[in-house]
């Protein structure tokens, strides 16, 4: 099943986080296994974010994250940011969704007609994507 992982529930998932669901678990595990896990460029730059300004994210586990989904053997395959994305997270307003890092992960999920794994319950409410969680 291809699905677009979010930031928090990709770091979540390769750190084997008890803060990520079972259904969420398990959608990623067997998306990676058919090598059908989407990561958006938009992830590496908020997390990269993140471990600058609130270090909840450390550098080195920041390095691993990219090596790791860079790997050709990997289930992962990057999503980059093309125009297409940027103009439909514009368009998505950030009356939605705040978070530009957000619009843009939500904009790639839209434009691919792929769900997104999130907990983030702004993005679930707002009905824009399919999620799962």
């Amino acid at each position: 099943m291809e699905v677009l992982a979010d930031t928090h529930a990709l770091v979540w998932y390769l750190d084997g986080s008890a803060s990520l669901s079972a259904v969420a678990r398990e959608v990623l595990q067997q998306s990676e296994a058919e090598r059908q896990l989407l990561v958006s460029v938009a992830s590496f730059i908020d997390a990269w974010y993140v471990s600058q300004t609130t270090g909840a994210i450390p550098s080195e586990a920041l390095e691993a994250l990219v090596r790791l989904v860079r790997r050709r053997e990997s289930g992962y395959r990057v999503v980059a940011v093309t125009d297409r994305i940027a103009l439909e997270s514009n368009a998505i307003g950030k009356d939605r969704l705040p978070d530009p890092w957000d619009r843009l992960i939500v904009a790639a999920a839209r434009i691919r007609r792929v769900p997104l794994v999130t907990r983030d319950t702004r993005i679930r409410r707002s009905g824009l994507v399919e999620t799962l969680w």
